[in-house]
């Protein structure tokens, strides 16, 4: 069985089995839940300065925690 999930959020399985045990045939059903938190993301103003009189600079950020090859372009 394989499962991509790629959100946070509580999901829940369902799955037949079948096997045998002491010669019996044995068919179960399992259902089971699980749940993905969302990842922690840091984002990191770098430092500037500027003149007295000049422009702000445009801020730059560091990004720390994407996952599922996110970047910023997701924000």
């Amino acid at each position: 069985m394989e499962t991509s999930v790629i959100n946070a959020g509580t999901y829940t399985k369902h799955m037949n089995l079948t096997y045998k045990t002491n010669g019996y045939k044995i068919k179960d059903v399992l259902d089971y839940s699980y749940t993905i938190k969302k990842a922690p993301l840091t984002i990191t103003a770098q430092s500037c300065t500027r003149e007295e009189g000049e422009d702000n600079p445009e801020f730059q950020f560091d990004y720390d925690g994407f996952v599922n090859n996110l970047n910023s372009a997701a924000l």
